[in-house]
């Protein structure tokens, strides 16, 4: 998959999956993610309860996550249904 990456639209954009991290709030995974060198992190919605409700998430939440992320330098380009 490619995208932006700082400016440079040729580079490819690196993810990683959310399950691949440990299970903590968003903001400390995007942190972590971005500590390791990922520009984009993967979301899941699973059978899970915690993950199933993400599919009730309203604007605000939505927003909340997406400025997380954009706070540490990751995107969402992606979810795994």
């Amino acid at each position: 998959m490619t995208g932006s990456v700082s400016g440079i639209s040729d580079l490819p954009v690196f993810g990683i999956y959310e399950k691949a991290l440990k299970p903590q709030p968003f903001r400390d995974m995007f942190r972590d993610a971005a500590r390791a060198g990922y520009q984009s992190l993967e979301l899941s919605i699973d059978c899970t309860d915690d993950r199933l409700s993400r599919l009730d998430w309203g604007w605000r939440e939505s927003c909340r996550v997406r400025q997380e992320a954009v706070g540490e330098g990751v995107q969402i380009l992606t979810m795994c249904l």
